[in-house]
């Protein structure tokens, strides 16, 4: 029996069931009962033969179960015919289908535990290994199995499977990556990104990928080729060097059968390091006879056929997310998310600014804005960016608060200056600027400005700024 290692993490804090009003609709479970598992066989019923001792059978339509079994190839399409969305989610599911050759989106990736054989002892040994979700789910607030937002049911999800929203290799999508949750979330994805902005998932480093310039597909095959000719029909030949003359050719020029001869003085070479060395390698093309000591690298896309040089090729990063004790704490407490995803950099700037008028302290913001006039190649440009940004953050004692942010397409990278009037920063602009970009080999073109708090607060009051740029 095979099994997925996310099944066994724990999460520190068990829930407890939360108050559920009297309006919720959501399925219910005899408290005499909760001592059972009880188990849901889709898309038919066990033989009483193959049920573990300690579990039930559900068979009412409406009863939440604590955990699914697929019983057939596919049946996990048939979850959302007998569970509402929430609990077609949060409750955890056994494949105990046989079968290694179903639809891989539906029977891998929604499925938490995989057993070859649906009997009793594989079933009772499966639960086993469930149990801890199996408890969390049962200490959910009821208002969580019965919530409608997706964001709210992507967050219990993987709380009680205590496990990160984890990126997979797949060869057969565009971005060679997948989310399995997707399969049970629809979207999750950008859901993830709305929660990380509300602080309740945070990103983890997983992969940054190489996209396809046209079409930003990942699926790149990419190798040497020829400077000349762009063929990939290259070969690595040694380097002769007869000390003699000093000839110095490839390994091919010298070659006549078994013998090694001089092309210019035909002088015959015998022995190595007394008429002759081999200082290096050189790269052949036999298309065209191109030599060279370094080759090109190039690529072709796989799915609009784009060929080119890697210089034109963008990045993408590729994050798992990991749930934060904030997110623990809003799935324990059941506390329904906010209707409507604020501006993270416009909420933190409201309370920057908020808190330096309540202590009535001088304040101002530094705002550099990078911009690509020059049209420079993209993965260059996005690696500027993020030299930029790394930078921007080290100028500032790390007391000082920075933000990233992109409007449109355009870069922003703003510093919460408390404590500093506009014009001190104003008066050190020059060697700011100095700074940010001698280190960089591209440079940018960079706007700055720079906002007091009577700016400010006409900026978060709606109204739109005509500051100058320094």
């Amino acid at each position: 029996m095979s099994r997925s290692t996310s099944s066994t993490q724990t999460i520190a804090s068990p829930y407890r069931l939360g108050a559920c009003s009297s309006k919720e609709q959501s399925p219910t479970r005899a408290d005499w009962l909760l001592d059972k598992i009880s188990v849901l066989y889709i898309p038919s019923g066990a033989d009483h033969r193959s049920i573990p001792e300690g579990t039930r059978q559900v068979r009412a339509r409406g009863e939440m179960p604590d955990v699914v079994v697929l019983t057939e190839v596919n049946a996990a399409r048939l979850i959302a015919h007998y569970l509402p969305p929430p609990a077609a989610a949060i409750v955890p599911v056994i494949d105990a289908s046989g079968e290694d050759h179903c639809d891989r989106a539906w029977r891998c990736e929604i499925a938490d535990l995989r057993i070859k054989v649906a009997n009793s002892f594989s079933l009772d040994e499966g639960l086993s290994i469930l149990k801890p979700t199996i408890n969390r789910v049962r200490a959910l607030a009821e208002r969580v199995l019965a919530a409608t937002d997706p964001r709210l049911i992507l967050l219990a999800r993987l709380a009680v499977r205590g496990r990160d929203m984890e990126p997979k290799r797949d060869a057969s999508s565009r971005e060679t990556v997948t989310y399995s949750d997707a399969a049970a979330v629809p979207d999750a994805l950008t859901l993830a990104e709305e929660l990380v902005n509300l602080g309740l998932l945070e990103r983890k480093f997983f992969d940054k990928l190489i996209t396809c310039p046209r079409c930003d597909s990942a699926r790149l095959c990419v190798r040497e080729r020829c400077g000349a000719c762009h063929s990939a029909d290259l070969v690595e030949e040694a380097v002769i060097h007869h000390l003699r003359c000093s000839a110095q050719a490839p390994e091919r020029d010298f070659r006549q059968g078994t013998s090694l001869i001089c092309p210019k003085c035909r002088l015959h070479l015998e022995h190595f390091s007394v008429d002759y060395d081999r200082p290096g390698r050189v790269t052949l093309c036999r298309s065209c006879g191109h030599i060279s000591t370094d080759a090109e690298v190039g690529f072709t896309c796989l799915d609009c056929d784009k060929e080119g040089d890697t210089e034109e090729t963008g990045t993408r990063t590729v994050w798992r997310y990991r749930i934060t004790e904030a997110g623990l704490a809003h799935v324990k407490s059941g506390v329904l998310l906010p209707e409507g995803l604020g501006n993270s950099a416009l909420d933190r700037l409201e309370t920057f600014v908020s808190r330096e008028k309540a202590a009535q302290r001088p304040f101002c913001v530094l705002v550099c804005r990078l911009v690509n006039r020059e049209a420079a190649n993209q993965r260059i440009w996005e690696q500027t960016c993020a030299l930029f940004g790394r930078l921007f953050r080290e100028m500032f004692t790390p007391q000082t608060e920075t933000i990233d942010a992109i409007v449109g397409a355009t870069p922003l990278f703003l510093a919460l200056l408390g404590g500093d009037h506009k014009s001190e920063v104003e008066r050190v602009l020059p060697n700011i600027k100095l700074d940010l970009e001698r280190h960089l080999s591209e440079r940018p073109c960079v706007d700055y400005a720079i906002f007091g708090p009577d700016e400010m607060t006409r900026i978060l009051g709606g109204q739109h700024l005509k500051g100058a740029t320094p």
